[in-house]
């Protein structure tokens, strides 16, 4: 089922994002965010993804154990990104 955000949640978030006192990053997972975009995305991945897919993602510094937590690892300094092969 998706996730909808009521106009006040918006609202909240985009003031917060405003007040410059946290990052983009730590705005995202405080109300968890991050983690409905790539619930979202695995979903998607399970059910459309062809065998052996190759998923890129780029991540900011630091995000990377948010990312693995997902199965996505971290190929550098070789790669730019985190990445995995379906299935999910």
């Amino acid at each position: 089922m998706k996730k909808t955000y009521t106009p006040e949640f918006k609202a909240q978030v985009v003031r917060e994002i405003l007040n410059e006192q946290k990052t983009m990053a730590e705005i995202a997972s405080e109300y968890g965010i991050g983690a409905r975009i790539l619930d979202t995305l695995m979903e998607y991945l399970k059910h459309h993804a062809p065998e052996k897919a190759f998923v890129g993602l780029f991540a900011a510094e630091g995000s990377v154990p948010f990312y693995e937590r997902y199965g996505f690892k971290d190929y550098s300094p070789s790669m730019t990104g985190i990445f995995r092969v379906t299935p999910i």
